[in-house]
């Protein structure tokens, strides 16, 4: 517990039966743990309230409503609510555990195929479809929200922002809601929302497709180096993108076409449906894949992964900060000199538990390390984290 009763937690804490393993990371509200179940031994996700939002009643009410949502949803590709609860007065929610990476870390390390980014895109309108049609509207697709997790399998996270289409559901929303507050990320935020208005399904669907435009294009739709969210936000409102075939010479005409399509700045003038946008995807996705089956969308700068070592930067960073945990900012520097010298993650987590003093901690680390990397890594093969809901 940190001062004032906020929970922080670390590797070895309880909160009711469940162990704290590792911490995966924090979103716009709460903080999120890798949990371990005592009874059942599975393994899980909980997140809470991030330490100094819980004391206000509009972040518990909106905390509250998430748990609703998401309990609602039950659906391939989105992460599933296991169980909420109270804990010390405050309340705690259990999603799946998802083993994986984040579509951002995926586009920053390794970039994607052009046939990868349908597939994900896709899997992304499957899931919006479904929450569109139980009357929830996401408000805040973005890549760190998608994980990729075993076998391709796309999962969408964070209802943190979602809402209900049902009129009592709004007025709740306005209670919830500062005059002005916007609600979404600069690089995918829709015009209507970034005007403050109420958001409706056509809002994810220009999300989806500002990600999707990053996913070929190998960056957003609007960029303003230097000049900070705002300017973003304002091309949103008034610049017309440029067409992502111009960026990249593989995307066919037809996929550029139907990405402005989903990015047009009225509404009305978008698909009206996230399964009106799956359609036209589907109906250039055979072709899309046998074309560019193995064509890699180059990321602006290229992966900064050190040459001598085959591990990502993005495996690098999550292994620094559960290590983090243990010895302080140092971790760091020993991460990067220990890479090269361990061809496997499996071997770095084996390495790096040596200068973890107490032995119990070192048996929190290495249960840290997800599962996939310990297989896919014996193959010398580079692969994602895991997270949930943030």
């Amino acid at each position: 517990m940190a001062p004032g009763g906020k929970m922080i937690f670390g590797p070895g804490d309880r909160i009711g039966d469940y162990e704290v393993l590792c911490p995966l990371g924090a979103g716009g509200m709460g903080s999120v743990y890798k949990v371990r179940h005592a009874i059942s031994q599975r393994i899980e996700a909980l997140k809470v309230i991030l330490p100094g939002t819980s004391a206000t009643p509009e972040m518990a009410d909106r905390f509250l409503r998430e748990i609703r949502l998401q309990a609602s949803l039950e659906h391939p590709h989105i992460a599933s609510l296991h169980n909420a609860f109270r804990f010390n007065n405050e309340l705690v929610m259990v999603m799946e555990f998802v083993e994986g990476v984040s579509l951002r870390d995926k586009l920053r390390s390794l970039g994607i195929t052009l046939a990868q980014a349908l597939e994900y895109a896709s899997q992304v309108l499957s899931a919006l479809v479904y929450a569109h049609a139980h009357g929830v509207v996401h408000r805040d697709i973005k890549p760190s929200n998608v994980m990729i997790a075993l076998h391709g399998v796309v999962k969408l996270l964070d209802f943190g922002l979602a809402m209900s289409s049902a009129p009592e559901a709004h007025d709740a929303e306005l209670t919830l809601t500062q005059p002005g507050m916007l609600l979404g990320s600069p690089h995918y935020i829709s015009p209507e929302q970034a005007r403050g208005e109420r958001a409706d399904a056509r809002s994810d669907v220009y999300s989806t497709g500002a990600m999707l435009y990053e996913m070929v294009a190998g960056r957003p739709p609007f960029v303003a180096a230097g000049a900070g969210a705002y300017a973003i936000i304002a091309a949103h409102l008034h610049e017309t993108p440029r067409s992502p075939a111009e960026v990249n010479p593989h995307v066919p005409q037809e996929l550029a076409r139907i990405i402005l399509k989903a990015l047009a700045k009225d509404a009305a003038a978008r698909f009206q449906t996230a399964e009106a946008f799956l359609s036209a995807l589907k109906s250039i996705q055979l072709d899309a894949i046998e074309l560019n089956e193995t064509e890699t969308v180059a990321m602006p700068g290229g992966p900064s992964v050190p040459c001598a070592s085959i591990h990502s930067d993005a495996e690098l960073e999550r292994v620094s900060k559960e290590l983090a945990a243990y010895i302080g900012p140092i971790a760091q520097i020993l991460v990067r000199r220990a890479a090269p010298e361990n061809r496997t993650l499996h071997d770095l987590y084996h390495s790096l538990a040596e200068e973890i003093s107490s032995a119990a901690d070192r048996e929190h680390f290495l249960a840290c390390m997800p599962r996939s990397w310990l297989s896919r890594s014996a193959a010398g093969t580079p692969s994602g984290g895991s997270r949930t809901s943030g």
